[in-house]
């Protein structure tokens, strides 16, 4: 997870854990004073580096992150099962491609029409499986009942400006085993930006994608994420 936060965060997280290890160092009077300190910071350094050792191991990490509440002031842990529904704007793309193939009479203004009358498609439902350990997060999705399946190449953790957590990232998605259409490609690249509602049990935002995007065919929507299991205590 720290290589996710903002880098401001990642700096203070380990600068106070260097304050701490200093301060226990003072107070059992192994050192005298700062100078002493920087004469011993070869060791000090090996000590803070033994006291991170433990927090790759994910459980641990995620046990002293509630230990000290890091959920409150840095970041709350996502960790888990979410489901929820995309909602394309794909109808909108299709139709318009459709008139101007002569497959369908226009005229039609996405501008100025109606959208609320729209033949609109069903949301689509997913799953996705949120992991994170002391350097690492990773989410993967699968869209139910089909191959299709996308996971992040990046990540960030931060907060709007009115305090509320956010979560961006990269991902790629992968459509194995499927037959190809000319709309669409075996894998391409996409982003999102979800915002965590107040009591923590929902992401919501939109999503972008590249998906032939060279054709002008590339597509976008809103993302809905309902957590499923809370993180493991």
């Amino acid at each position: 997870m720290l290589s996710v936060l903002k880098f401001e965060t990642s700096v203070r997280l380990i600068a106070s854990l260097s304050v701490i290890v200093c301060a226990l160092v003072l107070l059992t009077g192994w050192v005298k004073g700062p100078f002493g300190l920087v004469m011993k910071a070869g060791v000090i350094t090996l000590i803070v580096t033994l006291l991170l050792l433990p927090l790759y191991n994910k459980k641990w990490f995620h046990g002293l992150y509630r230990l000290i509440r890091a959920e409150k002031y840095v970041f709350p842990v996502l960790d888990g099962e979410w489901r929820g529904e995309i909602r394309s704007n794909w109808p909108l793309v299709r139709k318009m491609l459709a008139i101007s193939r002569g497959e369908q009479s226009g005229p039609f203004d996405p501008l100025n029409d109606d959208l609320g009358q729209f033949d609109w498609d069903p949301p689509i439902e997913v799953t996705a499986i949120i992991e994170s350990g002391f350097l690492d997060f990773k989410m993967t999705m699968c869209m139910d009942g089909t191959t299709r399946r996308s996971e992040t190449l990046n990540a960030k953790l931060d907060r709007t400006e009115t305090g509320s957590p956010r979560l961006r990232y990269i991902y790629r998605q992968f459509d194995e085993g499927l037959d190809i259409a000319p709309t669409d490609r075996e894998s391409h690249l996409g982003s999102a930006e979800l915002t965590l509602s107040d009591d923590g049990k929902t992401l919501n935002g939109r999503y972008w994608t590249d998906r032939v995007s060279d054709k002008g065919l590339n597509t976008a929507g809103r993302l809905v994420l309902r957590r499923v299991e809370a993180p493991a205590k």
